[in-house]
């Protein structure tokens, strides 16, 4: 509960983007990166003192209800 999945969740929207799925990638995207506005999220390894399991809630809470 340490690591911070960001880099992961980036990595499979490169993956997206490379399926031609730009929207699903974009989505999951701007997602990871509003969730890192927030200082509270930021995991030991990125310097804060959230978890993974907290970081990952955060996403979430930034995707677009279907």
């Amino acid at each position: 509960n340490i690591a911070n999945p960001t880099a992961a969740l980036l990595a499979a929207c490169m993956m997206l983007d490379h399926l031609r799925l730009h929207s699903h990638a974009s989505t999951i995207r701007q997602a990871v990166l509003a969730s890192l506005d927030d200082p509270r999220t930021h995991t030991p390894d990125i310097g804060g003192q959230g978890t993974t399991s907290g970081a990952v809630q955060s996403i979430i809470s930034h995707l677009p209800r279907a």
